[in-house]
């Protein structure tokens, strides 16, 4: 988290129910989603995703949303991952 300074990370586990889940991603600026249903919660509270590309099905839906360049791709370095969060920090 050295490339995002003042960035606070809240790791989620376990499990939620969906209300709960809406919440806190609508509380959020922003999210980095491993997964897509993570990216289609965010979205659908509001935040915009950042999602990482580990199938075809996650690029289809950044793209249906329009953030395919959000996407962070499995070979991306942690630097250009940084970049691409404070990217959309200025959106």
């Amino acid at each position: 988290m050295s490339d995002l300074p003042g960035a606070q990370v809240r790791l989620g586990r376990g499990r939620y129910p969906a209300g709960s889940l809406l919440h806190l991603y609508a509380s959020a600026q922003q999210t980095l989603a491993v997964r897509l249903h993570g990216a289609v919660l965010s979205a659908l509270a509001g935040t915009p995703p950042t999602a990482v590309a580990y199938l075809p099905k996650v690029r289809s839906f950044a793209r249906s949303i329009g953030l395919e360049s959000a996407l962070v791709e499995l070979t991306d370095a942690p630097v250009e991952i940084a970049a691409k969060v404070r990217a959309w920090k200025t959106v």
